[in-house]
């Protein structure tokens, strides 16, 4: 298994308090995966195929994306999120949460460059779809 392949979020790195948003990154095995900016009432998520570059660095190609706002599903266009990113992983021992495997990643998507891993499979915490 790549060891990128699972999902990472912000909360989860034990960094910081935790607040009531997120962000989150997921890497599915099959080079699919998402980005999700999420607080009570709004899920931000944008699609991507995802396939590594030089050492460190993953190249991005967006898909769809898609808002749910207090309910209602609502297409958008990509807008502008970077084309490449680089990333560091690394068990850290955190403040908050002890020790955690952590990714860091540059330059942010939207605002997070720090997560933590919160589970190997994306499946079980596939953003809403409706």
């Amino acid at each position: 298994m790549d060891e990128l392949c699972g999902v990472w979020s912000e909360e989860w790195s034990g960094l910081y308090y935790s607040s009531f948003e997120d962000e989150t990154l997921a890497f599915a095995c099959d080079g699919s995966g998402w980005f999700q900016f999420a607080r009570p009432g709004l899920a931000d998520v944008t699609y991507f195929r995802w396939k590594r570059g030089i050492k460190g660095r993953l190249e991005l190609t967006y898909g769809e994306r898609r808002m749910v706002i207090d309910g209602e599903v609502r297409d958008e266009p990509a807008g502008t999120l970077p084309p490449a990113i680089t990333y560091r992983l690394g068990e850290e021992d955190t403040p908050l949460g002890g020790r955690r495997l952590i990714l860091r990643i540059e330059p942010a998507v939207l605002f997070a460059h720090e997560f933590g891993l919160r589970t190997r499979d994306p499946e079980t915490v596939f953003p809403e779809r409706t």
